[in-house]
């Protein structure tokens, strides 16, 4: 934002005045990849790691991702049953889901550890899931920034 400053300068008897005019600029931080932001799908922010344990809640279980969305996303073929504990490592924002039987969104995924396999994949052996639809939180977290 630029705001004007003025200047009056005045010399002896014969009250001559000028007018200098100087521009202040005042500078903000715009936004980096590491500020949180969203819009009508998904939110997106800097990861976070933690350390932490969640229970499976969908009927179904649920599909490991390779990537923080339910729509467009491969899916790693390792499905966690309902009821199983999982171990979390970190959580990150991603694509918006309805949590299960509530009215809430929850733009949470939670990078799992997924017990029993070999590395493979860009993720090696941990896989994305949505928090939506487990029971459990991320300390210090919440559904949306």
């Amino acid at each position: 934002m630029r705001m004007r400053k003025f200047l009056t300068l005045g010399w002896g008897a014969s009250a001559f005045t000028g007018l200098i005019v100087i521009y202040h600029i005042s500078l903000t931080a715009s936004p980096s990849f590491a500020q949180t932001y969203c819009n009508d799908r998904a939110c997106v922010g800097e990861y976070q790691n933690a350390d932490f344990w969640v229970t499976v809640a969908s009927d179904n279980g649920i599909d490991g991702r390779l990537s923080t969305e339910v729509h467009n996303s491969i899916r790693s073929g390792d499905i966690f049953p309902k009821g199983m504990r999982l171990h979390c490592i970190g959580w990150t924002y991603g694509e918006k889901v309805q949590a299960l039987g509530l009215n809430i969104i929850d733009a949470r995924w939670y990078l799992v550890e997924v017990p029993g396999i070999a590395s493979r994949g860009h993720l090696g052996n941990t896989r994305y899931i949505p928090a939506a639809w487990v029971f459990g939180d991320a300390p210090g977290s919440s559904p949306l920034p």
